[in-house]
């Protein structure tokens, strides 16, 4: 007898998958099994339609466009994955709903508002007896540190040393455009920064003054038409852009490139392999049932 997955298993199985290869995916993750758990109450069965996934994107009306050509950007990447597997599941045009484009320039507080948001926290209704000293530390380390509010979120213990006065940041992204890695990430070209403490798009610009920090480059990994990674290397001394230097990595940028796609080349044929296993045993039941 054949086995019927919900689309709940079978999201939960995706993200697995993409977990694996290093993708964090939490936001997305969390709105691909909302829309999991909704197709599941709603008794779909059989294969992903366009019709299916638009009713859930368009979801609530009153969300905004960007809002909404994201969730049809965390469901186009599901139904590529399920038509791969059972070849019928219809993938939404990229297109369905037009993602409006800006990039909001960061507002760098003065040494006036950093006093005033302070004094404001420390005013805060102490819903938990730690609630102002948390915030008021939260927006200091910020301040002090040029982290961003993620990053801070996700520092545990292990991650800070205090005895060298280090913080470890890990699992962190930037959005195209902002930073070093979201620079290069949007133009999908190497990037040259002659001295970080005074590049006016470098938002951990005070963390690495700090620590001697000065020039800084970085370069792409593209695979699959697309940037998949950006790497980043820092110098404690300024420099002028070394033409040279950026087309060697630009090389060494596309061989990972290849590797990259070896690796998700060998995954999917790991797992058509084990599609055909499965589809094998199936089959035998139903045979040794019909016997």
């Amino acid at each position: 007898m054949n086995r019927r997955f919900t689309m709940v298993q079978q999201a939960k199985e995706y993200l697995q998958q993409r977990r694996s290869m290093g993708f964090a995916l939490e936001s997305q993750g969390y709105l691909l099994l909302k829309f999991a758990e909704s197709l599941d109450r709603s008794g779909h069965r059989g294969p992903l339609t366009t019709d299916a996934a638009l009713r859930w994107v368009n979801l609530p009306k009153a969300a905004s466009r960007n809002y909404r050509a994201r969730r049809l950007s965390v469901v186009r990447c599901f139904a590529r994955y399920l038509a791969v597997r059972d070849g019928r599941s219809e993938v939404p045009g990229r297109n369905l709903i037009a993602k409006l484009s800006f990039h909001q320039r960061p507002h760098l507080y003065s040494q006036q508002e950093l006093e005033q948001l302070l004094e404001a926290a420390g005013r805060l209704l102490p819903t938990y007896p730690l609630r102002r000293l948390t915030y008021q530390t939260l927006f200091g380390l910020l301040a002090c540190t040029g982290l961003r509010v993620s990053e801070a979120l996700r520092l545990t213990c292990a991650l800070v040393d205090l005895d060298r006065g280090v913080l470890r940041i890990e699992k962190t992204t930037f959005k195209k455009g902002i930073g070093l890695p979201g620079r290069v990430l949007e133009s999908g070209k190497p990037a040259w920064i002659k001295d970080v403490t005074v590049d006016s798009n470098f938002p951990r610009a005070k963390m690495v003054d700090d620590i001697g920090v000065k020039g800084a480059f970085a370069f792409p990994v593209w695979a699959q038409a697309k940037v998949v990674a950006v790497l980043e290397f820092f110098d404690e001394e300024q420099g002028e852009p070394d033409e040279s230097l950026l087309q060697t990595v630009t090389h060494i940028g596309s061989q990972l490139g290849r590797l990259y796609e070896r690796e998700r080349a060998a995954t999917s044929l790991r797992e058509a392999r084990d599609v055909a296993q499965e589809a094998t045993r199936a089959k035998d039941m139903f045979l040794a049932a019909m016997s």
